[in-house]
């Protein structure tokens, strides 16, 4: 295997935009912001953030929403505990005060360019659908879950009852709210 090219990603320049990101989304929204005024007030050049995201909706997308990788969570041994994990980490980004401000206008940006969205999609899109499916493949070993189980269903599910109800229904996220969605989610797939 070569050795890497180049310095080694700087961690400090990842939070400085971050800290930026936030600050910026909380001041003046996700419209009025702009990457050379994220670099101007993260002390960083703007070149270095273009290094690690090609564009806007990229850079708020991973500072706002996608901090760290979302990760599958620990193998608990029932379907319930690991869709309750899921479920809350998923409402844990949907629903955060700067993502409730950002997302549906970040949305139409990534639906507006054909490349952003197919970078989104491989970037966060896909290792999300990987999470789910090792929910799946794990409850599906286990004999929880019901004929035809599909990941990809399971995630849109997910994804539909929390934006709906954080962005069209009722901004108000509760323990009952997720408590509804992983009951949902569980009718939907278990045997």
């Amino acid at each position: 295997m070569a050795p890497a090219r180049g310095r080694p990603r700087s961690t400090t320049i990842d939070s400085a935009v971050r800290d930026a990101v936030m600050a910026a989304l909380a001041h003046h929204g996700y419209a009025a912001m702009t990457v050379d005024g994220v670099a101007r007030d993260a002390g960083v050049a703007k070149t270095a953030i273009y290094r690690r995201w090609p564009s806007k909706a990229e850079m708020v997308f991973a500072s706002a929403i996608h901090g760290s990788e979302i990760a599958a969570p620990a193998d608990r041994g029932d379907l319930r505990g690991e869709v309750t994990a899921l479920v809350e980490r998923i409402v844990e980004l949907i629903a955060a005060p700067a993502v409730r401000g950002c997302l549906p206008a970040l949305l139409a940006d990534l639906r507006a360019n054909p490349q952003i969205a197919e970078r989104f999609r491989t970037s966060v899109i896909v290792p999300e659908r990987a999470v789910v499916t090792t929910i799946v493949t794990r409850a599906a070993r286990r004999g929880e879950l019901r004929d035809g189980v599909d990941p990809d269903d399971v995630h849109a599910h997910v994804l539909g009852m929390v934006f709906a109800w954080v962005h069209l229904i009722d901004d108000r996220t509760t323990e009952d709210f997720t408590r509804r969605t992983v009951r949902s989610v569980l009718a939907a797939m278990e045997a």
